[in-house]
């Protein structure tokens, strides 16, 4: 019974990625530049900092990514065709909505041959951060391993967080924002500050 259930699991996740990509050719180049090759070498890119090239907008105007400087910024890399970065999006969602206000900015730069696929797909889950149609050149400046891939750069554009696999380790990504600087630490907890004010208060006994 165990071993029919597990099957069947497995169908269906095969029929899920089967169902986010097109048809396309294996062998057509802009397809093969996001095959993932083997180990991702995302730890080499920490300490690094980000090249600067263009991406193309929903309104097809093209944006620097040096235009960013001074702000930490968050990139995500996706495909509609790729189920893990599907799948990875409500966390990027929800790190969106939290830090927004806080001076985080939060991009995402599809790999789809066809632009309007990411935009109707991000519309439709109203997803509102700014999309761009990477067309490949940031990845192939970084020698990117494919996608899923999230990066965070901070305000100086020096990589400090690179994870292939997008935002399966939320918590390790919330982590290296909270290092950004004081103002997107966690909030402490409600009985924090007293637990702290116990400890330091002079023993009366």
């Amino acid at each position: 019974m165990r071993s029919a259930v597990l099957t069947l699991s497995l169908l269906c996740l095969i029929s899920l990625a089967t169902a986010q990509e097109p048809e396309h050719d294996p062998a057509d180049p802009y397809w093969a530049s996001f095959q993932r090759r083997g180990t991702p070498h995302h730890e080499e890119m920490i300490g690094q900092f980000v090249p600067d090239v263009t991406f193309v907008g929903a309104d097809g105007k093209e944006v620097a990514l040096s235009s960013y400087r001074g702000r930490p910024l968050l990139i995500d890399f996706w495909a509609t065709w790729c189920a893990p970065c599907l799948a990875a999006l409500p966390s990027l969602n929800r790190i969106y909505a939290e830090f927004k206000g806080k001076g985080l900015e939060v991009i995402s730069l599809d790999q789809d041959r066809d632009p309007a696929r990411a935009t109707n797909y991000l519309a439709q889950h109203h997803y509102e951060w700014k999309n761009f149609h990477d067309g490949a050149r940031l990845a192939a400046a970084l020698q990117s391993d494919g996608v899923p891939l999230a990066m965070l750069v901070d305000a100086n554009g020096k990589i400090v967080y690179c994870d292939f696999g997008s935002l399966d380790n939320e918590a390790y990504l919330r982590k290296a924002i909270a290092g950004l600087g004081p103002e997107f630490a966690p909030p402490a907890l409600p009985n924090e500050g007293v637990a702290n004010e116990s400890k330091d208060a002079p023993n009366q006994n």
